[in-house]
């Protein structure tokens, strides 16, 4: 027999639970005094520790306590040191929706936790909720959660009310423009969303807020329109002054005549200098990634055959599902949350086993899979170009020829991608005839017509 463990003495087992209890009284209390020294210290102060440095030339004297815009001049921001806006003009009226925009890493959200924070003068009379894209980790359980906001919930009651008015999925967004009487400022991915909600764009590009009337198609039109009079403008200013360099050299030292013109072109040539030229529009660099194009595969290349799925305890998410892919589809998945997207898309991966059926691959298929986890598998260590230069070093074609399967909010992107528009409800996957701006205006109408 296996000689028994010695039993560790009582006394010495007391000293380290003693220890332990000691230690976790001193992380306590630690995380105390932090708090306190946090609620202590200026809002400057607490965007400082986060190694942010926002200034401005606001004259706070001249802001009555009831506005209801926020201006502000001269705002610059820092972060560690590095310059991410340099005397911008922040103009922010009440009862307007501006979409922020601008390359990653540009400053957005920087710029978004100093408004938060009010690091710039606000008026007193204006209340900032600031939500961020990211929800902080809690050791609360969610019940936990739930009611330690109990106390402020029939504060906020009135505020929720107005909200689920407005963002309500029964009524277009531009029909709700009349009732909004706040100012909104996000930051949003989806084109769709910001040509809905936005009255406004807001570029913040090469350290400067550009301001522009519209939602985002209007943005772009009138950006494209912009750029296009600062090129006719800037080439017709270096056409100007390439001439009059070329005839100062060629008759500076000629006759009287000719010198005196010369003189007076030079003269010309400082005061555009010295007003300012043009410039010359700068386009921010973008990658160009390409998938590397498939062998011929001959269809079927991936086949559900009466397949049925669950997860264990539930019921069914999935039953006699009869379908296929080929090298050519292009197809969208589209429903409602919880019927089974993506649990389809890990039958399809292998990641997840039909409890009937068979879901039959052909042999030469390969699948590539990006989610809205793929952040989890990258190496931060490289930059997205050497990750995916890595994955794809070959050369690749100009199309991908290989098939795809969608599952996105982005509905500009399905319009844009998808050739077909499969429907997850009742347990099957049915196509749907119509394109993605119909599905959207068919599923409003339908709860609409439920909430009567």
């Amino acid at each position: 027999m296996p000689p028994r463990a010695k039993k560790e003495p009582k006394e010495k087992k007391d000293r380290k639970e003693k220890k332990v209890s000691k230690k976790a009284a001193a992380d306590e209390k630690k995380k105390a005094e932090t708090e306190a020294a946090l609620g202590s210290m200026s809002l400057a102060d607490r965007l400082a520790e986060e190694g942010i440095i926002a200034t401005c030339s606001h004259n706070a004297r001249s802001m009555h306590r009831n506005f209801k815009d926020i201006n502000v001049l001269n705002f610059s921001i820092t972060y560690f040191g590095k310059v991410l806006m340099e005397e911008c003009d922040i103009a922010l009226n009440y009862g307007r929706r501006y979409g922020l925009i601008g390359r990653n890493g540009s400053g957005k959200s920087t710029f978004m936790n100093v408004l938060g924070a009010r690091g710039i003068p606000i008026p007193d009379s204006i209340d900032i909720y600031h939500l961020k894209h990211e929800i902080e980790a809690s050791d609360m359980t969610a019940l936990e959660a739930v009611l330690s906001v109990d106390e402020e919930r029939k504060k906020l009651q009135t505020e929720v009310d107005e909200l689920s008015e407005l963002m309500t999925d029964d009524s277009l967004p531009e029909e709700q423009s009349e009732a909004w009487n706040k100012i909104l400022l996000m930051i949003s991915h989806s084109q769709e969303f910001m040509n809905e909600v936005c009255t406004n764009i807001i570029e913040l590009t090469s350290k400067k807020l550009v301001y522009y009337a519209g939602n985002y198609d209007t943005y772009v039109k009138t950006k494209a329109e912009k750029e296009e009079n600062q090129m006719k403008r800037y080439n017709w200013e270096q056409d100007q002054i390439k001439h009059m360099k070329d005839y100062i050299a060629r008759f500076g030292h000629g006759s009287a005549k000719l010198a005196r013109q010369a003189q007076s072109k030079e003269k010309t040539l400082e005061k555009m200098v010295r007003e300012g030229l043009t410039e010359r529009v700068q386009h921010e660099a973008t990658g160009d990634f390409k998938f590397p194009n498939p062998e011929p595969i001959p269809p079927p290349v991936l086949m559900f055959q009466n397949v049925a799925f669950g997860y264990p305890g539930q019921p069914l998410l999935y039953s006699n599902v009869e379908m296929g892919l080929d090298l050519d589809s292009r197809v969208a998945l589209v429903g409602a949350n919880g019927t089974g997207k993506t649990t389809l898309l890990k039958l399809i991966t292998g990641d997840l086993v039909a409890v009937s059926g068979n879901v039959r691959p052909h042999s030469k298929l390969r699948i590539a899979r990006f989610s809205q986890h793929f952040v989890d598998v990258l190496d931060l260590e490289q930059t997205p170009l050497v990750y995916f230069r890595s994955l794809f070093p070959t050369k690749s074609v100009e199309d991908f020829q290989g098939g795809m399967l969608l599952v996105s909010h982005d509905m500009r992107l399905i319009s844009q991608v998808a050739k077909e528009i499969w429907i997850v409800e009742g347990q099957r996957i049915r196509v749907y005839e119509g394109e993605i701006a119909d599905f959207k205006m068919q599923v409003r109408k339908q709860l609409k017509l439920g909430d009567k």
